[in-house]
Parts: C-alpha cells; structure tokens; sequence
C-alpha cells in the first residue's frame, strides 16, 4: 500500500515473536540482517558468544533507530 511518504528505508515489527530467527538483504543487498527473538536469559548467552561476535557488524538497534525516527518526527512536526 502506497501512503505517499515515499520508498520505505526500513520496517519492522511490532509482533510478540519468541525465538525466531529472520535473515533479510540489507537495503543496498551488500550484507544480511538477522533479526533474532529470544528469552532474556538466552539473548543474554546468544549476545556474549565470542565466536558469533566475530563475524557480525555492528549496527544501530532497532528501538534506538524507532527512538531516532520517532524525535526527527516530532521535531518536523513543531
């Protein structure tokens, strides 16, 4: 559905999911974002793997990215 705001940068959702795992193309198809849901307790394990850690590049969260969006709204709304 077009709502006329232009080509979408980036989406998510807000669903309850629990340990899913989604691999998705970044915008410019250079890489793979992996969107993982998990318990606490095994995000906390799945965060402090020194092995997987190699391998990734950091980015910005998701809801500092919806924070970021969200106070740029606000501020062109003013």
């Amino acid at each position: 559905m077009d709502f006329g705001w232009g080509k979408p940068t980036w989406v998510t959702s807000k669903g309850g999911y629990k340990n899913v795992i989604a691999l998705l193309d970044t915008k410019f198809c250079d890489g793979i974002e992996a969107w993982v849901t998990l318990d606490e307790q095994e995000m906390a394990i799945f965060e402090s793997d020194e092995e997987l850690l190699a391998y990734l590049v950091p980015s910005t969260p998701a809801q500092t990215m919806f924070d970021i969006k969200s106070s740029i709204n606000l501020k062109s709304n003013m």
